[in-house]
């Protein structure tokens, strides 16, 4: 064993690539899916709370996506029923 490790998930090339890899994903199908800002706002948001293993509560979500708790709310349930998450 080398003796590096990853210090942050910020500096975790697995996550890195995971990130990178829904934001093309996200890019290249925003007309096709219809997504709105907030919606995919909400997206990012969810993939890193879960890679962090933080807890996905509606507040934290608003708070992170700029939208109310409800608001956070209605975007999750939507992105639900679309498939997304």
């Amino acid at each position: 064993m080398s003796g590096v490790g990853v210090k942050s998930w910020k500096n975790d090339p697995l996550w890195a690539r995971g990130f990178t890899r829904l934001l093309d994903i996200i890019i290249e199908n925003t007309a096709r899916l219809g997504l709105t800002s907030t919606q995919i706002r909400a997206l990012l948001v969810l993939n890193l709370l879960a890679f962090r293993g933080q807890s996905t509560s509606y507040r934290r979500v608003a708070a992170l996506t700029r939208t109310t708790p409800q608001g956070a709310r209605r975007t999750i349930r939507n992105l639900a029923k679309a498939g997304l998450l």
